[in-house]
């Protein structure tokens, strides 16, 4: 291959790279092909993190701001910053589903209507008679075999992730999280969990996966 130094700076003398018909095919080996897969899942779950307050933001604005700039065109102001102003004023008075998340031995300001336990087993030590929730939802909870694998170790949390919201997307647990945005509609909902470290339990995933789905629904409802 000749070197671009060989040319002169002149464009007649340049190669004449529409009659070039080389070209070159790259082709990922397995090993590159499994690291790009591991990567997709990756970012996909920093998307779906972000999505919770920013899928709804973002979905939305372009509509708005079309009519806030119609009402401002017809108060003859159609300055970009009444635009933004009223755009930003919406978003903020905007109501959306709440999720918190609470150890089951904690004490709390919520009733029990508004708390739901999350996790595959009864929790020790919780009288069923005098239990802090009313609604147990075994459905949303991680597989034995998916607890088993992770043992709340940090090293694991991400691939957890990723095994967990599959998990979410296959079982049978539609009535569940029905019932579970129905309440959010209303009031904050206490996801609760014995789970020690609720920064590496499965309600941290849950959250945002409920709050995307909420906001689907409200979409299909208002179409």
């Amino acid at each position: 291959m000749k070197s671009l130094k060989a040319y002169s700076s002149d464009e007649n003398h340049l190669p004449n790279r529409s009659r070039d018909s080389r070209v070159t095919r790259l082709r990922l080996t397995k090993l590159g092909d499994q690291k790009l897969t591991s990567l997709s899942q990756l970012h996909l779950e920093e998307l779906k993190w972000l999505s919770t307050n920013i899928y709804s933001i973002w979905n939305d604005q372009d509509d708005v701001i079309q009519a806030d700039k119609v009402i401002a065109g017809r108060k003859g102001a159609a300055s970009d910053d009444i635009v933004k102003n009223s755009f930003l004023d919406k978003v903020s008075s905007k109501k959306s589903v709440s999720f918190e998340l609470i150890r089951v031995y904690e004490k709390t300001k919520f009733t029990a209507d508004q708390c739901v336990l999350i996790d595959g087993l009864w929790p020790r030590g919780i009288s069923k008679k005098e239990s802090p929730f009313s609604l147990w939802c075994k459905s949303l909870a991680p597989s034995k075999e998916l607890r088993t694998y992770y043992g709340h170790d940090p090293k694991k949390y991400k691939k957890f992730c990723t095994l967990y919201l599959e998990e979410l997307n296959s079982h049978d647990n539609k009535a569940d999280i029905d019932t579970i945005l129905d309440k959010a509609t209303n009031s904050t909902v206490a996801l609760m969990t014995a789970t020690k470290d609720l920064k590496l339990s499965h309600g941290t995933i849950l959250i945002p996966y409920l709050t995307e789905l909420a906001i689907r629904r409200k979409k299909l409802e208002d179409y």
